[in-house]
């Protein structure tokens, strides 16, 4: 425990640990000043382990639809940091792929179980699924996703934490209806939908369905984050920005005790549409959501609804009518607030997050902003 191993320049095949427990972690990191690439990742029944800084992608393009980097459900205390992830190595220029070279680089980026497994400022680039998290406090902190055909994260673990990642362009290549985050439950036998995930918490992430100054036939309607298969119970998604064109900003199906608030959730076109929204809806078993409060939001639209009998709460979120006097800049999709902006003050210091998306103080002026920025 505590010892490095440095990796030198050039192509280091697959890295493959097995059965490696430490008391204290062993960092696996690329000499500085070097270039490391590694072929995949697969760790097995191993703990207190940090691999960061190198790179890890395929070296052919029949290399299969697997994760290129995989953690097992016995393994515990496991970071990834800083790592350049890619489907293979020219994934860099996905923006030229015609749909079958997508299809032929339709890879997982990160399957993550075990417990206490973290992604953390990694780039992934050019993937289908690229990060997924399963076991008991996993974590997704300060990730790039660029360039993605499924779904760009999904956390089905309990006390999961997803933080400050950007999102960006989506392409649709399949049938696979692509979020920026989904989740769902799973009972004893796996089924979705028949089980609870707790306490999971999204704050401070940045989802953009497009980026790139052209657009693509292949281009995306993402949705922000679904949550479609409950229970969840105790959710927080908070200070996030989420400029999507697909129906579903912020879902959730079968929620208990969730706190939804200070998003952004707006249509990247800057039109006044009826979506996406803010949706909390019963399990699709019927059971009822209760507990639930949904404030301080800005948004396309709003389908969460104050109800005294479900302990459902519903306030001061501000439905954005016009853009051009909301947002500094929908071309640019700078979603901070304009001095004419209805969302400026209109929030409610009792459901107010302390920080807003960049850490700033609410609130600024006689009361805090609605949506992911304190601007006024």
């Amino acid at each position: 425990g505590g010892d490095r191993v440095f990796l030198m320049d050039g192509y280091h095949g697959p890295l493959v640990i097995k059965d490696l427990t430490f008391t204290t972690p062993v960092t696996i990191a690329q000499m500085p000043g070097q270039t490391a690439h590694v072929e995949m990742i697969g760790i097995y029944n191993s703990q207190n382990l940090i691999l960061r800084d190198f790179k890890v992608w395929a070296m052919s393009t029949n290399a299969g639809s697997g994760p290129m980097i995989r953690t097992y459900a016995s393994s515990s205390d496991i970071t990834f940091a800083n790592l350049d992830v890619r489907s293979v190595a020219t994934a860099g220029s996905y923006m030229q792929w015609p749909q079958a070279t997508w299809v032929a680089n339709k890879r997982l980026g990160f399957l993550l179980q075990g417990t206490r497994i973290a992604a953390i400022g990694n780039r992934v680039t050019g993937t289908y699924h690229a990060i997924q998290t399963e076991g008991r406090y996993g974590s997704m902190i300060g990730n790039i996703i660029d360039g993605f055909s499924g779904d760009a994260m999904r956390a089905l673990g309990d006390d999961n934490v997803v933080r400050g990642n950007k999102v960006q362009n989506c392409y649709q290549i399949d049938a696979n209806h692509a979020d920026g985050l989904q989740s769902w439950s799973r009972g004893p036998n796996g089924t979705p939908g028949t089980g609870t995930v707790y306490n999971l918490s999204i704050e401070n992430n940045k989802f953009y369905e497009w980026t790139l100054p052209t657009s693509s036939p292949m281009r995306c309607k993402l949705q922000g984050v679904g949550m479609f298969d409950g229970m969840f119970d105790g959710t927080i998604v908070r200070n996030n920005i989420v400029a999507v064109s697909g129906y579903h900003g912020i879902s959730i199906s079968g929620s208990l005790n969730a706190k939804i608030v200070h998003n952004t959730v707006v249509n990247p076109s800057g039109q006044a549409t009826t979506y996406p929204w803010i949706k909390i809806s019963p399990h699709k078993n019927g059971t009822g959501s209760k507990n639930n409060t949904v404030a301080n939001n800005a948004v396309n639209a709003i389908k969460a609804y104050t109800n005294t009998t479900n302990g459902n709460v519903a306030v001061n979120n501000i439905v954005v009518k016009n853009f051009a006097t909301e947002f500094t800049s929908v071309v640019k999709q700078d979603f901070s607030l304009l001095a004419t902006a209805k969302s400026a003050d209109a929030g409610v210091v009792t459901y107010a997050v302390p920080l807003d998306i960049l850490g700033v103080a609410r609130p600024r002026g006689a009361a805090p902003d609605a949506g992911a920025y304190e601007s006024r």
